[in-house]
């Protein structure tokens, strides 16, 4: 990490890690990274140096607003919690020594495929953070504030309860994030708040609204270099991109948007 990133911090957006093609739907399919990619990526930061810290280690240095000024930090974090999470991905982290934070879809657990409460709790046991995707996976922009309310409450309640233990970060789901999540989450006893803007973070960032960077399957590993390096151009294109794809959701609606962009994927497919 160059000069001009020190003091930042990136976090890292995954989601499924498979390598049984035919298990992956179309509009799951740009989310969901190859078994030996995500190998590759992990690799690429251990031999390059870089600090996997947890989201409570900089959550602490933000609340102190101290962070070691020597360090290429990152933070690796889970949507959904699918149970390649598990099968997949935390023994890859294991070989590596590094942590993650597994948000969870908490009302999607023990449902087929998706993680159960034993495997849950055996990755917190073993030093992964655990945190809350909501309940039920809706967009937040689609609800009122007593049902996001319930969503981030009940969410917290319910993972504290079979975990024992305090549940204090959330990720916004869908990409549909809203600044209502952020004031909620507050209320409702959360620490941070992880949203999909693509960003870094450092110790003045608002911990309510914690940009990350989500790493896609068609990411080469040249392509993961930059983006973990903050490369100001290839940041600079998914900067873009990522503009006028909340232009496109905010003009067409979510219902619309996501039945063009199920249509576009499909089409990609066959050519």
């Amino acid at each position: 990490m160059n000069e001009r990133n020190q003091g930042k911090v990136v976090i890292l957006m995954y989601h499924n890690i498979e390598n049984n093609n035919s298990e992956i739907s179309i509009q799951d399919r740009p989310y969901v990274l190859r078994e030996q990619q995500f190998e590759k990526q992990m690799n690429f930061l251990y031999n390059q140096g870089y600090r996997v810290i947890s989201l409570t280690d900089f959550v602490n240095w933000h609340k102190n607003k101290l962070m070691p000024s020597n360090g290429k930090y990152i933070i690796l974090s889970f949507d959904d919690g699918h149970i390649s999470n598990y099968s997949k991905a935390f023994p890859i982290l294991n070989k590596y020594g590094f942590k993650a934070i597994f948000f969870v879809i908490v009302g999607a657990i023990n449902k087929p495929g998706m993680l159960s409460w034993k495997q849950i709790m055996e990755m917190a046991d073993s030093g992964m953070e655990i945190g809350s995707h909501t309940l039920t996976h809706r967009p937040p922009s689609q609800l009122t504030k007593e049902e996001l309310k319930f969503e981030l409450s009940e969410s917290k309640k319910i993972l504290e309860y079979h975990l024992e233990r305090e549940i204090k970060f959330i990720s916004s789901p869908t990409g549909y994030h809203n600044k209502l999540i952020g004031k909620v989450a507050k209320e409702v006893g959360y620490e941070a708040v992880c949203i999909g803007k693509i960003g870094s973070n450092n110790i003045n960032s608002d911990l309510f609204s914690l940009k990350r960077i989500a790493i896609k399957r068609n990411h080469s590993l040249s392509i993961f270099r930059s983006l973990v390096k903050l490369h100001p151009n290839i940041f600079l294109y998914y900067k873009m991109s990522e503009i006028f794809r909340d232009f496109m959701k905010r003009l067409l609606g979510f219902k619309i948007y996501e039945t063009t962009r199920r249509h576009l994927l499909n089409f990609k497919k066959k050519m």
